[in-house]
């Protein structure tokens, strides 16, 4: 099947007139994921900033000199870190929200 990209960068359409929006559901499914995961910002006495955690990656973590910075950098740090995973092929962490949404209340 041939297709042809459209100046609108989320839109793809197949000749057979189909709409495929493959790209739109991936950022979906990014920002979604992101905005789902847990965050933290703490005080780190030893680099006398305050540092932004993601519970999900435990790796990953921002420095920031307000707690606002470290929060929206660790923020996008992982929007791009999943953005990439995605791109990959990967499989991002569930966040653990969406993992106790179905389990029942005790």
């Amino acid at each position: 099947m041939v297709s042809t990209v459209l100046s609108e960068p989320r839109l793809q359409v197949a000749n057979n007139g189909r709409y495929i929006v493959r790209i739109v559901r991936v950022q979906a499914r990014m920002a979604m994921t992101a905005d789902h995961y847990t965050y933290r910002v703490t005080w780190s006495a030893e680099n006398g900033e305050y540092v932004g955690l993601c519970a999900e990656f435990p790796s990953l973590s921002w420095l920031g000199q307000t707690q606002e910075a470290a929060f929206g950098g660790i923020r996008a740090l992982v929007a791009e870190v999943v953005e990439d995973m995605l791109g990959s092929h990967e499989t991002p962490p569930e966040p653990m929200a969406d993992r106790m949404a179905g389990q029942p209340d005790r």
